[in-house]
Order: C-alpha cells, then sequence, then structure tokens
C-alpha cells in the first residue's frame, strides 16, 4: 500500500509515518515546513524518516492540481490528513489563515481524490 501523509513533519504525522514504515508500507510525506513551529526540528523528523520507503515532497496544499498529480504520479491508496494550521492565539489574530489553511487546503485534497478515484481510505 502506497500510504500519503499531509503535515508528515509534524509531531503526529512523523509518529504515524514512523510506524507505517515499520510496518512496510511505503510512505509519501507532504509539508509546508511553515515557520509557526521550528523548521530545525521538522527537518529532523524528515530526516529521522528517510528509508527506502519513504518520500518527502515539500508543499502546501493550496494548488488542486498539483495535489491531484502528486497522487495520480505516486498511486497512492491511502491518505492520512494531518496538516493543519496550528495555534489557537494565531486563529485569533489571522482567522484567514486557518480558512486558506485548513479548510480550503482539505476541500482541495478531497477534490484531488473525487477525480482520481482510486483512494480506498481517507482519514
Amino acid at each position: 500500500m502506497r500510504v500519503l501523509i499531509t503535515g508528515v513533519a509534524g509531531f503526529i504525522g512523523f509518529h504515524t509515518a514512523n510506524l507505517l514504515l515499520k510496518m512496510g508500507y511505503k510512505v509519501y510525506g507532504l509539508d509546508s515546513l511553515n515557520t509557526y513551529y521550528s523548521v530545525a526540528i521538522k527537518k529532523k523528523r524528515i530526516h529521522n524518516l528517510k528509508n527506502k520507503n519513504f518520500f518527502f515532497k515539500k508543499c502546501n496544499l493550496q494548488n488542486e492540481k498539483i495535489i491531484y498529480n502528486f497522487i495520480k504520479q505516486k498511486k497512492i491508496n491511502i491518505i492520512i490528513h494531518l496538516a493543519a494550521q496550528a495555534g489557537v492565539r494565531h486563529s485569533l489574530k489571522k482567522p484567514m489563515d486557518y480558512v486558506t489553511n485548513n479548510i480550503s487546503s482539505t476541500t482541495n485534497l478531497l477534490e484531488a481524490c473525487r477525480k482520481y478515484k482510486k483512494i480506498k481510505h481517507f482519514y
């Protein structure tokens, strides 16, 4: 199985990817590596996941066409969507960041899945 994990450099994404790799899955990780949390920690997590069954692409989910092409090219079967703009305080200062990063990105991902039609599970 080929699993796409969005937000793979985050805490939950990293540990999910690590577990799936130990189980023998091919894991494709997407992350924007934004600066809300330490980019150095995110890069270290990506480095720690590197093996023959892990593939990483720095990417935000703002462009449905890029997402669709990635899913199709890599023949993804399962998607675990963990990407999101984090932080409650930031949401009070810049609520539109959350609309763009969380709602629009999820919609773009779902639309790409609808067009690809070969996704068995979306979590």
